[in-house]
C-alpha cells in the first residue's frame, strides 16, 4: 500500500522481502526522493495507527455485544480466552465472530461440534481448534477434551525444517564452489 501511495506522489519505490525487518518487507526509494518518501511514509503510519485504534475499539464493542450463548473457551487457571488459528490464512486470535450456520448444521444441533467461526482476514468459516497448552500460563488441558487438537502446527516447526534445508543447500553450495575453484586451479596450472 505504501508503494502505491509513493507512486501516486511520483516517487518510484521498490518492495523487497527482508526477513530481518519487523513485517518482512522493505520499501526502497531513490536517494533523491528520500525526504518526500519519509513525509508520505509518516502520514501512512499515522493513518495505520488510527485504523488500528479504531479496530481495537470495534473489538471492545464486539466483546460487549457478543451474545451470551456464544461461549468462547477459556483457561481455567488464568481465565484468558484460548487462541485459535484460521486454517486457510493462518490468522490467529481470540475474537472470531460466529459464522452463519447452514440449514443442515441447524438440523444436527450437536453442542459438542462447537460454533463455526468466521475469519475476518480471508472470510472463510472454520471449526476452531485450540492448542493443548495455554499460551499464557502453560496450563495443560485434558488430552481427550474435544476443544484440544494435537494437529495444531507449532509455529517453530516450519523454521526448524527450513533451517535443515538451508544448511544442506549451503553445504552443496560450498562443495560446488570448491569444485569450481579446483577446476580453475587445475586449468591454469597447465
Amino acid at each position: 500500500m505504501l508503494k502505491n501511495l509513493l507512486a501516486d506522489a511520483g516517487v518510484r519505490a521498490v518492495v523487497i522481502n527482508n526477513a530481518y525487518t519487523r513485517n518482512g518487507v522493505e520499501v526502497i526509494v531513490n536517494q533523491d526522493d528520500v525526504h518526500a518518501a519519509w513525509r508520505i511514509a509518516d502520514e501512512f503510519n499515522r493513518q495505520e495507527q488510527e485504523n488500528q485504534s479504531k479496530q481495537a475499539e470495534e473489538l471492545v464493542d464486539f466483546e460487549a455485544d457478543e451474545p451470551s450463548q456464544d461461549h468462547w473457551p477459556t483457561c481455567p487457571r488464568c481465565d484468558r480466552r484460548r487462541t485459535t488459528v484460521c486454517p486457510s490464512c493462518g490468522n490467529s486470535g481470540t475474537h472470531f465472530k460466529p459464522a452463519d450456520r447452514m440449514p443442515e448444521e441447524m438440523e444436527n444441533d450437536d453442542p459438542s461440534l462447537g460454533v463455526t467461526r468466521l475469519c475476518p482476514t480471508c472470510d472463510e468459516s472454520f471449526s476452531p481448534r485450540y492448542r493443548p497448552i495455554c499460551e499464557w500460563c502453560n496450563h495443560v488441558f485434558d488430552a481427550d477434551a474435544s476443544l484440544c487438537s494435537e494437529n495444531i502446527i507449532n509455529p517453530a516447526e516450519p523454521f526448524e525444517k527450513m533451517d535443515f534445508r538451508v544448511v544442506m543447500i549451503l553445504i552443496a553450495l560450498i562443495g560446488f564452489i570448491a569444485a569450481v575453484a579446483t577446476y580453475f586451479t587445475l586449468l591454469f596450472r597447465q
